[in-house]
């Protein structure tokens, strides 16, 4: 049996950025650079001791959805269910032109999430996290 305590010794954070890559990826058509690029930030945040939570992965959801039943929306409401929850939002590459990556900085700034698009400053912000959790670093 695993017991989750309710005092995560982690931040969770919601990385954001470009989903597609028809506005930065040119001559390329489809998701894949920014999904991978977008992952590796992820990767990232898992080595230095954050718990991401990673939009890019529900592409499964999608790959399961034979009957093509899941709506857009779904995947807009799937993902800001978990920014509400996380401790900060890192925007790994902005793109003005996005609408998503803008609409998630406005659920953060809503909830009172900070929003960090710099990773240096993503590790200074985790390293007063826990200390005003009074946690250490493992």
């Amino acid at each position: 049996m695993i017991i989750v305590s309710k005092k995560i010794p982690k931040p969770r954070v919601y990385v954001a950025g470009p989903y597609s890559c028809k506005n930065y990826c040119p001559g390329i058509s489809v998701s894949l650079v920014a999904m991978r690029e977008g992952i590796q930030a992820c990767m990232a945040l898992i080595h230095d001791d954050m718990i991401p939570f990673c939009p890019w992965l529900d592409f499964m959801l999608a790959l399961m959805d034979h009957e093509g039943t899941l709506p857009k929306t779904f995947f807009y409401e799937y993902s800001n269910a978990f920014l509400v929850v996380c401790d900060a939002v890192y925007i790994h590459k902005f793109v003005k032109s996005r609408t998503g990556i803008l609409n998630e900085m406005i659920l953060a700034d809503k909830n009172n999430i900070p929003v960090i698009n710099d990773y240096m400053k993503l590790i200074q912000w985790r390293n007063k996290w826990i200390k005003e959790q009074g946690l250490s670093r493992h």
